[in-house]
């Protein structure tokens, strides 16, 4: 499976409401906490679920911040 990636920056608070809305999408995308005390994850996901998952963070947050992107690693925003 062809998963890509997507590194954030998030305020703390977000992390956790965004961890809980992901969880009420069964395999939509897992969420890696990289740093906890910067607000860095990182979200896995497959192609198809872009558009949802793009919908999902426009609703939990206005306030993001890609971290990198590179070939092996797509950004959203």
């Amino acid at each position: 499976m062809d998963l890509k990636k997507l590194y954030l920056r998030l305020e703390p608070p977000r992390m956790g409401v965004l961890r809980f809305v992901l969880e009420g999408y069964d395999n939509l995308a897992t969420m890696t906490t990289i740093n906890r005390t910067g607000a860095i994850i990182l979200l896995r996901y497959h192609q198809g679920n872009r558009k949802i998952l793009e919908e999902i963070l426009d609703a939990v947050t206005r306030q993001r911040h890609p971290l990198m992107t590179s070939r092996d690693h797509e950004c959203l925003y």
